[in-house]
């Protein structure tokens, strides 16, 4: 027992620095890609593939990109399996619709834990492999190729967040950003965007408190996961073990539940995760009808055919997801002031009207705002706090600030 208790202390008294240490385990150092001369030549045809790749990372400050391992053919493929350590193996479909998915079968034969992705080159296959690839236990995902070099990120860093979501969440109480999408063409195109989103944004704020590059890229490793689903029982799966982690949910209308494709699934989906917990919900449809339908739900909506998407999926990771200034508001909902920063937050803290620390501390505004600045041992020891644990707002809002006072704002 006492070592129990010892170790409870331990972990309460861990710095960030040593919880970041810990997060994101897994990574993808090494893919090997699988495609005949013809398919390969697609992707490579400029000579700049790999470099443009390179780019992408730097150009997010990631500080490390994966080496790629190209080979033609389905029994070179399974060579350098046994030779060599991969993380990830993506097979380019061709014309043999069979061929990759019999392949998909040999690799995990030789590495059943290895993530396989099916990348095709051919929108008209899309139906086919979409139904296949969904069914298979052989492929994890599908994405379709392009010519945008993104895409090698978005499922780099797709593969990397399913795997390191359990750890990081009970770890760091890492958050996670819940996608429900069964458009393959669609999430190919969205997922770099929104990376590339929470990934800058995730840089832009950690600069207020990080000391140097090294403290920066641990504190990278706290940015949110991304996870994908693209049916109602996956996501209420997804939902129901990760729930009190969600920084938001972004769903589709339309797509299989029980079984079946069914029009209003993520309408039916949002409303059970509202009835459950308080959390920004983002609609996305290329209906724009259905905008009707997510003011009934009250969450918010974006045309998938908008051309300002990029700009209105910002403005609500901003304004919605705690990446932008803390918006201090009344019981009505109303802003009445706000902070950009840590130590503007701790000031106004202590001369916000009763209300509004009432209003945030019910919903939890202030610990998910934190954790979205990487600020997690703060975060995790304002979150466990009840506003029926203090007899009175003052003695609540005493209690806060002297969390906020042993933290040092430089």
């Amino acid at each position: 027992m006492p070592q129990l208790l010892l170790s409870d202390i331990y972990k309460q008294q861990k710095s960030d620095q040593d919880i970041f240490q810990e997060l994101m385990p897994f990574r993808v150092q090494e893919i090997l890609l699988v495609a005949n001369p013809y398919d390969a030549y697609s992707i490579t045809s400029d000579g700049k593939f790999y470099s443009q790749v390179f780019s992408e990372y730097r150009h997010l400050n990631l500080y490390s990109s994966p080496h790629i391992t190209s080979v033609f053919s389905g029994s070179d493929a399974l060579k350098k399996l046994k030779q060599n350590n991969y993380q990830l193996v993506i097979i380019m479909a061709g014309l043999d619709k069979q061929a990759p998915l019999q392949l998909a079968k040999e690799v995990k034969t030789i590495e059943p834990h290895v993530p396989l992705i099916l990348l095709i080159n051919n929108n008209s296959d899309l139906a086919y492999f979409k139904d296949v690839g969904h069914k298979s236990i052989y492929i994890n995902n599908v994405f379709v190729w392009n010519g945008d070099p993104k895409v090698f990120l978005a499922m780099t860093k797709m593969v990397e967040d399913s795997i390191n979501i359990k750890n990081d969440t009970k770890l760091g109480e890492v958050r996670v950003i819940l996608l429900i999408e069964d458009s393959v063409k669609y999430y190919t195109r969205y997922l770099p965007k929104l990376y590339a989103l929470i990934m800058l944004q995730t840089q832009s704020i950690i600069q207020e408190r990080a000391a140097d590059d090294m403290h920066r890229m641990l504190k990278m490793r706290a940015r949110p996961k991304i996870v994908l689903c693209s049916t109602y029982e996956e996501a209420a799966s997804i939902f129901d073990q990760y729930k009190n982690y969600l920084l938001c949910v972004i769903s589709d209308v339309s797509f299989e539940k029980d079984g079946v494709k069914t029009q209003d699934a993520g309408a039916q989906l949002l409303q059970y995760i509202k009835s459950n917990v308080e959390v920004p919900c983002l609609m996305q449809s290329s209906d724009i009808t259905n905008k009707e339908k997510a003011e009934e739900l009250e969450v918010d909506f974006i045309s998938k055919n908008s051309e300002t998407l990029e700009h209105e999926l910002r403005n609500f990771l901003m304004e919605k997801c705690g990446f932008g200034d803390f918006i201090f508001r009344n019981s009505r909902n109303m802003a009445i002031d706000k902070a950009r920063n840590l130590k503007e937050f701790a000031e106004k803290l202590a001369t916000i009207p009763p209300e509004s620390l009432l209003f945030h501390s019910r919903r939890q505004g202030i610990s998910k705002w934190l954790m979205a600045r990487g600020e997690i041992s703060l975060a995790k020891k304002l979150s466990p706090i009840r506003i029926e644990d203090f007899q009175s707002t003052s003695e609540l809002r005493k209690n806060t600030l002297k969390m906020f006072d042993k933290a040092r704002f430089d």
